[in-house]
């Protein structure tokens, strides 16, 4: 029997995950490895200070760990029960028939058969251990390994999209202090420019429509500023809760110092298949695959009959001292088998069950993968558009201040009015409001291809 329960278990054996059609290169990719902290490339150190402090303190990070323990207690729960066990137990009970007046049993108590109360004491210690013959706790405990393996995949994704989220608040944060002094200095531009229509409009220079127009296009641009205060005020609420922070913890704090970077450094992006390995969701896949396909064995084996060998000495008396004398006791040891083949069709659903369960995780998984490449490729796509579109944007600007500049020139030497200037100047603020916000798409792009490729942590 010690010999058996070396033997191969039954069910299918996991042979890895199947393969993927996922293609052999992103469309517009760049080759090579991604880097690990990828964020760092940005080169903020306030901003590397405040992802280490989000890995340290996140919610979502601390609850993943401690669903990777839970796993791991689950792992060693199951291995515990492939090693012999060893119990004791002690009893007593009080046996009294004096109040029984009927029956056979009230007959006995009258005739004194029991001689008053009894007591009984029994002491017996244990040993036990089942043969995993037919390998089904072995697969069992290789089903809670494999899992134990996805919790620990699903630890590294919280980390990853921590740190995402982390960047890309950091960046919004940067992007709307930007777009505010834009906005602010346009505010100020518009204060002149309404200032010197009064002034004209005073000198019958212009119409009263003119001053109107110029106080409408102020108060639309001042109206502005309310909401971006508060979607920045919002952002460093979502950052303090990502830091585990109260919501405003922030407040007061000099979050953001520095501006968007005026170019960022590309990501290589490798190949598909790379995605297997750095993808922590994709890891976590294929682990519940594998304990899926493990369980599968797990379920064949109930087929099968359990052999369990044990024994031990147990004692009885009439006392707790008899219990201490060597002829009370009796001991006992061999082996049992148990089974049932007939289980009402419960081991054949249970089989059934988990084959269905097998099947669903390898279509998940192949899924994953295939959601994974084109979750690239959507990154990839948006990240070229955004980049385009901000290199549109800085020409358009490069050619307005160009023209702001012609036009201010022109009002030096009398050819242009003031108003003229302070309108072209106005384009001008519009434009670099834009480019901001251009920035700002085009990093967040940036960010989410970064997590996307899965890069950071492995």
């Amino acid at each position: 029997m010690l010999a058996a329960a070396g033997c191969r278990a039954v069910g299918p054996d996991y042979a890895g995950p199947p393969a993927v059609d996922h293609g052999e290169t992103f469309s517009g990719g760049r080759g090579g490895t991604v880097g690990g902290r990828w964020w760092e490339a940005l080169g903020r150190r306030e901003l590397d200070g405040l992802v280490a402090e989000a890995l340290g303190a996140n919610f979502d990070i601390a609850i993943a760990a401690e669903r990777l323990r839970e796993a791991r207690a689950a792992r060693g729960r199951a291995a515990a029960a492939l090693l012999p066990r060893a119990g004791g137990q002690l009893s007593f009970t009080r046996l009294d028939l004096g109040g029984v007046d009927a029956g056979p049993l009230g007959e006995l108590a009258g005739e004194g058969f029991f001689g008053g109360a009894v007591d009984y004491w029994g002491t017996g210690f244990d040993v036990g251990w089942e043969l995993d013959v037919f390998g089904g706790g072995r697969r069992g405990v290789r089903a809670a390994r494999a899992r134990e393996g996805a919790a620990a995949e699903a630890l590294d994704g919280a980390r990853l999209a921590v740190a995402a989220e982390v960047v890309g608040g950091y960046c919004t944060l940067a992007a709307l202090r930007e777009q505010r002094g834009r906005v602010a200095a346009q505010v100020a531009l518009q204060e002149r420019q309404v200032a010197d229509t009064a002034d004209r409009v005073e000198a019958g220079a212009v119409s009263r429509l003119e001053l109107d127009r110029a106080r409408a296009r102020l108060e639309a641009t001042r109206a502005e500023l309310p909401g971006l205060e508060a979607a920045a005020a919002g952002e460093r609420r979502r950052l303090a809760l990502l830091l585990g922070a109260r919501p405003g913890a922030l407040e007061g704090r000099g979050v953001v110092a520095a501006a968007l970077p005026e170019k960022l450094p590309m990501p290589r992006t490798g190949v598909p298949a790379e995605l297997l390995l750095r993808r922590p969701d994709l890891r976590a896949a294929e682990r519940e695959l594998a304990a899926a396909v493990e369980e599968v064995g797990v379920a064949v084996a109930a087929f099968y009959p359990k052999f369990t060998i044990g024994g031990g000495p147990s004692g009885f008396g009439r006392s707790f001292g008899d219990l201490f004398d060597a002829s009370s006791f009796v001991w006992q040891f061999g082996p049992k088998v148990e089974w049932a083949p007939f289980a009402g069709g419960a081991n054949r659903a249970a089989l059934d069950a988990a084959g269905a369960r097998a099947r669903a995780q390898m279509l998940a998984y192949e899924k994953a993968v295939l959601a994974a490449v084109g979750e690239v490729e959507d990154a990839l796509d948006g990240l070229r558009a955004e980049t385009a579109r901000l290199a549109a944007v800085q020409r358009a600007l490069a050619a307005q201040r160009a023209a702001a500049a012609r036009l201010r020139d022109l009002h030096e030497a009398g050819a242009a009015d003031q108003v003229e200037v302070l309108v072209e100047e106005e384009r001008l603020r519009e434009v670099e409001i834009a480019e901001v916000r251009a920035k700002a798409q085009m990093v967040q792009r940036w960010v989410h291809l970064h997590k996307a490729l899965g890069g950071g942590f492995r």
